[in-house]
């Protein structure tokens, strides 16, 4: 008689869950394109990564560096990708150049 009454009342609370609930929320999220200026920072929580736009020896560049902190860092310039373990600034890990 038990299995009887929950066979049929677990249907009935799902649907009358279902019709009571509010919509779900949607997964989509909006992308968005921004500009920086020079000292302006982004964060990329999901990431754990911060990105400062500076100026080094007269080229605008963009660096970007795990937060707390990582390994490696980036720096992306108009025409090229530097990349380097933390703390061996003269020893790049990675760099390549690529046409404007």
């Amino acid at each position: 008689m038990r299995l009887l009454v929950l066979v049929l009342l677990l249907p009935l609370a799902f649907l009358a869950g279902r019709a009571t609930s509010p919509t779900g929320a949607s997964a989509r999220t909006e992308s968005h394109v921004y500009t920086l200026r020079q000292n302006d920072v982004v964060r990329a929580p999901g990431a754990a990564t911060r990105c400062t736009a500076s100026v080094e020896g007269g080229a605008n560049n963009l660096f970007c560096h795990r937060s707390p902190e990582g390994r490696y860092q980036v720096v992306f310039y108009t025409d090229s990708i530097i990349v380097w373990k933390n703390g061996n600034t003269d020893k790049p890990a990675f760099s390549a150049h690529w046409q404007r």
